[in-house]
């Protein structure tokens, strides 16, 4: 709702308005991430069939997910911290705000994902959205030529991700 509110609704107030709107999400990321850390180790929270015959999709309270999440959330609450938003026209800011905040939003999906296929949506809206920042923050030929050449790595990336689980499943 933080990335929906940012890219619709904010694109016309100031920047800071937008800023801090990504302040308050990420911190209330890292708030929620640190509520669970007692619960690390414990049962999964959530569990749903997604499509018939693929199993429960459950998220889970892994010690070593939770931790990366709050590593995770952390940083970018910090980097976001640590960024001005002097001197950024609104719309292009509100826009990469709201792409960075549905990048957080899956990741924590990503992190907690306790079946495969739910993992790997989640990391592939966060790679989308990290393939369409330099397009965002760069704009032109030259944005479009680094998102083009980011988003082929990914591809390439995931094409390799792919080969190994194959060729562990047929050693296994």
């Amino acid at each position: 709702s933080g990335a929906l509110l940012a890219a619709v609704f904010l694109r016309r107030t100031s920047a800071s308005a937008v800023h801090c709107l990504a302040l308050a999400v990420t911190g209330l990321m890292v708030c929620g991430t640190l509520a669970l850390l007692p619960h690390a180790g414990g049962d999964r929270i959530v569990m749903v069939e997604w499509l018939p015959g693929t199993g429960p999709m459950a998220l889970g309270l892994g010690t070593t997910a939770i931790y990366a999440l709050l590593a995770t959330t952390g940083s970018a609450f910090l980097a976001l911290l640590a960024e001005g938003w002097e001197g950024n026209e609104v719309g292009r800011l509100s826009l990469s705000r709201a792409v960075t905040l549905l990048a957080l939003a899956a990741i924590p999906v990503g992190f907690l994902a306790e079946h495969f296929l739910a993992r790997y949506a989640a990391l592939e809206l966060v790679a989308l959205c990290i393939a369409l920042m330099p397009l965002i923050e760069m704009g032109g030929s030259e944005g479009r030529r680094v998102a083009w050449s980011s988003y082929l790595l990914l591809r390439v990336g995931d094409a390799g991700l792919l080969l190994a689980i194959m060729m562990l499943m047929d050693a296994s």
